[in-house]
């Protein structure tokens, strides 16, 4: 199934920032997994789920599976340093040893964060479920250089795009790239999985270059091949993103689609947020230039909830 078979020619509404609002409801996400950590207590599971649900009824087209930093190498150094918590996860499991171990526990969270997005679809209204994939970069999401070669990115992918697509996600979206190393990997693995069906998200500051200084033009041309659905402006300042948008879509073919999920303006360092928090009315106001620009799928990242979707709704497809 296409993820646009069924919706119609309006923009798209994407979900909001899971990590984020989950944490607002209480989830302590102060560790590798992030906002996925929910997922290791049945009430922390309970809250994902509320969550996914305010996001459909705020009008979200596209709802983000809670996946972002469930990579091999986060989901190794949890288990590596969170033994208090280890009770709860199944035995079956922790019975295991190694690699074997960290695989399984990489599984077993993913299928929750999958089927807690694709329960949520209601009845009658095409919902569909993009599946994030955090950066793999050692400096983290939002490395300004990179140590990897294009050949180790891929490698790193792999194994959380194999269980993306084994598990049945209409989208999945290489989420926070920053460095040009990351993302000829993704342009690697695309070649090499024969891949379908994904998305990027580019990570920029001011000047509209990523955070690992590529061009909007530059990262076009080196994932023109992969062909990406949709090229998103991701996980940036909501107020600098047009910065970044005016260049992609200049970039882009026309009928290339393009999108932004921004996040709102607050810097995530040590561990706790840093600076103020922005209205729904000052995102969806900025939005509007988004979609005049050319944007086709619009929604939010880091700090943005079920609010922001609303708000987004009322401001774009009114």
């Amino acid at each position: 199934m296409k993820l646009f078979d069924g919706l119609s020619d309006r923009v798209l509404l994407l979900d909001g920032g899971m990590g984020s609002t989950i944490e607002d409801c209480g989830v302590d996400v102060r560790n590798d997994l992030w906002g996925a950590y929910c997922f290791v207590s049945a009430a922390g599971r309970d809250v994902n789920r509320q969550v996914h649900a305010r996001f459909v009824a705020a009008g979200a087209d596209i709802l983000t599976a809670n996946t972002h930093n469930v990579t091999l190498e986060a989901c190794r150094s949890f288990l590596a340093n969170n033994e208090p918590v280890l009770d709860r996860i199944p035995p079956e499991i922790t019975s295991r040893s190694g690699e074997e171990r960290v695989a399984a526990f990489q599984d077993w969270l993913l299928e929750q964060a999958i089927a807690d997005a694709r329960a949520a679809s209601p009845t009658g209204r095409p919902v569909r479920v993009a599946g994030c994939v955090g950066s793999v970069e050692p400096e983290g999401a939002y490395a300004t250089e990179s140590d990897l070669t294009p050949e180790e990115a891929a490698r790193r992918l792999a194994p959380v795009v194999q269980a993306h697509r084994r598990l049945g996600v209409d989208l999945f979206i290489f989420e926070t790239l920053t460095t040009r190393e990351e993302i000829q990997g993704v342009a690697r693995l695309s070649e090499e999985m024969e891949l379908g069906g994904f998305a990027v998200g580019l990570t920029c500051g001011e000047d509209g270059r990523t955070l690992g200084g590529v061009s909007m033009a530059e990262s076009v041309a080196i994932l023109r091949d992969a062909g990406p659905a949709i090229h998103f402006v991701q996980c940036t300042p909501f107020q600098l993103a047009m910065a970044a948008l005016e260049p992609l879509v200049d970039a882009l073919a026309s009928d290339e689609i393009t999108g932004v999920y921004a996040n709102d303006g607050r810097v995530w360092k040590d561990r706790h947020w840093h600076g103020e928090r922005r209205s729904p009315a000052a995102y969806s106001a900025e939005a509007r230039r988004w979609r005049d620009a050319g944007a086709r799928v619009i929604g939010g990242c880091c700090g943005t909830g079920p609010e922001h979707i609303e708000a987004l709704r009322a401001a774009l497809l009114a």
